[in-house]
């Protein structure tokens, strides 16, 4: 618990740098765990450097339970996964104060006394809905002011798939009203719902999939999504699933190559 505490301490640090202490009345935007351009790469506007010799200053702290998964923020907001005994949470709470606004319990616990228990995965923000997926193998679809759960897709039942024996650990990829995540088995290695109902759109591809979540990437100016799937790295149109280029990273490879 004390390594999740930490880390949100410290991401809320940031935020509020990033967010000038709200004096522009600007808001912060962090939809991807990977930020606004999938590249890990936080604007500096706003930011005061050098570091602090001081170190951070802590705004607020809070023990929310086990797991794995980043933070995500839109304006007052923020976003996360825990779990506790009770089960596995989706949460938002206020960026300012740490407040609880909402909490949505929507699964058992996973392995809640091993080393690594539950989630992994972290939630992505698009257009007012919250989008996460859980260790079971199921995507599902929130909304971001209430937490009300608006769709769920049980991805074993519906692909006849069984979840990785560490847990489904996927940060879903929304992109141009599609919700991409691997699944994996032939024809649906990796597959495209649509984001206001969670009905597929398309499914390609027939190797099984591994620990690694879908990114966007852009290629001389077009869009590709990236995906690692147990034995191979590829790039897909995001649109239609169409593969556009695949390598392979041998059969020894195994799912555990690459992990997000």
């Amino acid at each position: 618990m004390g390594f999740r505490t930490i880390s949100l301490c410290l991401a809320v640090w940031v935020m509020q740098m990033d967010l000038g202490g709200q004096a522009s009345g600007q808001t912060s935007e962090w939809l991807h765990c990977r930020g606004p351009a999938y590249d890990g790469h936080a604007p500096t506007d706003g930011v005061h450097l050098p570091w602090p010799a001081q170190g951070s200053r802590v705004l607020w702290r809070k023990s929310l339970g086990e797991g794995y998964s980043g933070l995500v923020a839109s304006g007052p907001r923020v976003y996360s996964q825990i779990q506790t005994l009770g089960g596995q949470c989706l949460i938002c709470l206020d960026l300012k104060t740490g407040e609880e606004k909402w909490r949505t319990r929507y699964n058992w616990p996973w392995q809640p006394d091993s080393e690594w228990p539950g989630p992994f995965g972290t939630p992505t923000l698009a257009n007012g809905r919250v989008y996460f997926t859980d260790c079971f193998g199921l995507v599902r679809c929130a909304d971001a002011i209430s937490g009300h759960l608006l769709w769920s897709v049980n991805l074993p039942k519906q692909f006849g798939i069984e979840p990785p024996a560490f847990g489904y650990a996927i940060t879903p990829l929304v992109h141009d009203g599609k919700v991409i995540v691997p699944v994996g088995g032939k024809g649906h290695a990796v597959v495209a719902f649509r984001a206001d109902n969670g009905a597929v759109v398309w499914q390609t591809g027939d190797e099984l999939a591994n620990y690694s979540s879908p990114i966007l990437v852009s290629v001389d100016g077009m869009a590709q999504m990236v995906a690692y799937l147990e034995n191979s790295a590829s790039g897909l149109d995001p649109l239609t699933g169409r593969e556009l280029w695949r390598f392979s990273l041998g059969e020894q490879y195994g799912p555990h190559g690459f992990f997000f």
